[in-house]
């Protein structure tokens, strides 16, 4: 059994998801919905160290894979056309080639990466998200109080597209629309052919 768990904390909200994954199927065995509660950050951040470590303490934590996402409102999102279509290439130029779309932030303050939506003989054209390193870090910062270590962070917007993705593979041709609506905002994520193509983020 491979345990897997998913975070995703939004303003007060807390949402975890466990799930067994093997090659044939993937399975949710646990569910937990929880609200950070305290008036000063040392009380939230205490509150929410402990739903940590009640909700994953009896999951196998030691050997369990997590990820943490951020919410997509907290990102800048952009699509920018560059002049090269090698992932490798993409990835050395990325920032400089970001830094023209994203004027209201020094680049060397932001973490940048994207995710390419189409190409053509000698350009793409990418979908980047930027976010600031201090969030990430504050991010990070939560979790270890809760003794949680992700190995990755990915945006709401991108961990609805992977979910669906591994949940309906039935849908992964053509066209799809995926609407994620809490409290006070919206994402929409439109995928082609089981790639992102598009993000919005609506408050």
């Amino acid at each position: 059994m491979a345990l897997h768990a998913g975070i995703e904390i939004d303003g007060s909200e807390v949402c975890i998801a466990v799930v067994d994954s093997t090659s044939k199927r993937t399975t949710i065995v646990d569910y937990i919905e929880a609200r950070i509660s305290g008036e000063t950050s040392e009380e939230r951040v205490e509150s929410l160290a402990e739903i940590l470590r009640t909700s994953l303490s009896g999951n196998s934590k030691k050997s369990m894979d997590v990820v943490s996402c951020i919410p997509t409102r907290m990102t800048t999102l952009r699509e920018i056309s560059v002049p090269f279509t090698r992932d490798d290439v993409i990835a050395k130029t990325i920032r400089y080639e970001s830094e023209g779309h994203l004027p209201s932030a020094s680049i060397d303050d932001l973490i940048i990466e994207y995710i390419k939506c189409s190409e053509e003989e000698d350009s793409s054209r990418l979908l980047i998200s930027a976010i600031q390193k201090e969030t990430v870090g504050a991010h990070l910062d939560m979790l270890r109080e809760g003794d949680v270590d992700p190995i990755q962070i990915e945006v709401d917007a991108t961990a609805l597209a992977t979910a669906m993705h591994v949940a309906r593979p039935d849908l992964r041709g053509g066209r799809t629309l995926l609407i994620g609506m809490e409290a006070g905002h919206t994402t929409f994520v439109m995928l082609e052919e089981g790639r992102i193509s598009r993000i919005r983020s609506t408050s």
